[in-house]
């Protein structure tokens, strides 16, 4: 795909979510949406990301959100969200665990990082 082309596409996923159109309403279309968003680098996205995770209750939602911003590489959004590790869904956790191995000091948990202190088990 060129990069004009790319641009646009992003564009008009950013303008549909955003618009609250019907296309991203139902949530597989924005858990899909999140991922396509997750390839560009840019600060408005991180922006929209966050939004969408704060706003959609659906797990699968969340925790696309959650991969998306591992991959954006918003630590301090990350570092954040992980102080709710308990309070949330199992489909988060495990998004949760594979982000903090991209992440440093910020998925310390209760003084272990989550590598440590959450096996497969308990997820």
């Amino acid at each position: 795909m060129s990069e004009a082309a790319r641009e646009q596409a992003v564009g008009l996923l950013i303008g549909l979510i955003r618009s609250g159109s019907y296309v991203t309403g139902p949530d597989l279309h924005a858990a899909y949406a999140i991922r396509v968003l997750a390839q560009e680098h840019k600060p408005e996205i991180v922006e929209l990301v966050a939004e969408l995770h704060q706003g959609r209750t659906s797990a699968m939602v969340r925790r696309d959100a959650i991969l998306a911003m591992a991959n954006l590489g918003d630590w301090h959004w990350l570092g954040d969200q992980i102080r709710n590790f308990r309070h949330v869904s199992p489909l988060e956790r495990r998004a949760f665990v594979i982000a903090s191995y991209f992440m440093s000091d910020e998925a310390n948990i209760g003084g272990t990082t989550t590598k440590r202190r959450y096996p497969q088990w308990r997820l």
